[in-house]
């Protein structure tokens, strides 16, 4: 398993430390980070590149409120990698970005147990 780092400070720096709509939006996080790694899956083996783009561009949106890495990043990755002709980079970046989507979301879980936050 890929180490997953959160910084849930950061985050409730930006929610003004209203603890009630951090819990909330870890918990949409939760909630929708399988639907869009099983949406990528999808999108992979249906060759769509212009949905692998919005997903990307959707999965990093998401998990930037967390700065959540490695998944951040990767979505990134292949959000410019559906810009390029090169198939294969997207392919190899849609498994690795799934991956982190079930560990991030594994972790965000984790820090819904422990909470007060």
């Amino acid at each position: 398993m890929t180490s997953i780092t959160l910084d849930l400070e950061f985050t409730r720096a930006n929610l003004d430390h209203d603890c009630v709509l951090l819990k909330g939006l870890m918990q949409i996080a939760v909630e929708d980070l399988p639907v869009l790694a099983a949406e990528l899956r999808d999108a992979a083996d249906g060759h769509d590149v212009g949905q692998l783009h919005h997903l990307g561009h959707a999965i990093k949106g998401l998990v930037s409120n967390f700065r959540a890495e490695p998944l951040t990043a990767l979505a990134e990755q292949l959000e410019q990698a559906t810009l390029g002709a090169n198939g294969l980079c997207w392919t190899r970046l849609v498994d690795e970005v799934i991956e982190a989507c079930e560990n991030t979301s594994l972790a965000l879980q984790a820090e819904l147990r422990l909470a007060p936050l």
